[in-house]
């Protein structure tokens, strides 16, 4: 019981990073879907692979910079809101480095 519970959650926590797979994927009216932990999606070029892939990545990185711009407006932040707000985003970032590793193979096989 205790380890279904442990594995809902981590899909849970996967939700948002899988939706940033389907939402590029749609974006280039491409059929995907999310199952659990994973979004499936038919590629057609190696171009779309590549996107799709670092997706995530890029979404992260905006949200992050939108954190901080709003982390320095707030009069009241201390130095533990800013540790907890890099562990969160060292968390996502680090969430995507699958993502990283995939996007780079597909690059060299694109180049080979």
């Amino acid at each position: 019981m205790a380890k279904e519970k442990l594995s809902s959650l981590a899909v849970l926590a996967a939700y948002p990073h899988e939706l940033m797979h389907h939402l590029a994927a749609r974006t280039m009216r491409l059929p995907s879907r999310i199952v659990a932990g994973a979004t499936e999606v038919d590629l057609e070029t190696d171009v779309q692979e590549l996107i799709i892939a670092l997706a995530p990545l890029v979404g992260t990185m905006v949200l992050v910079a939108i954190g901080s711009y709003l982390m320095r407006a707030m009069p009241g932040a201390t130095p533990l809101t800013w540790s907890l707000f890099c562990l969160v985003s060292a968390g996502w970032i680090l969430g995507c480095a699958h993502d990283v590793a995939q996007a780079a193979a597909t690059l060299r096989r694109m180049l080979a």
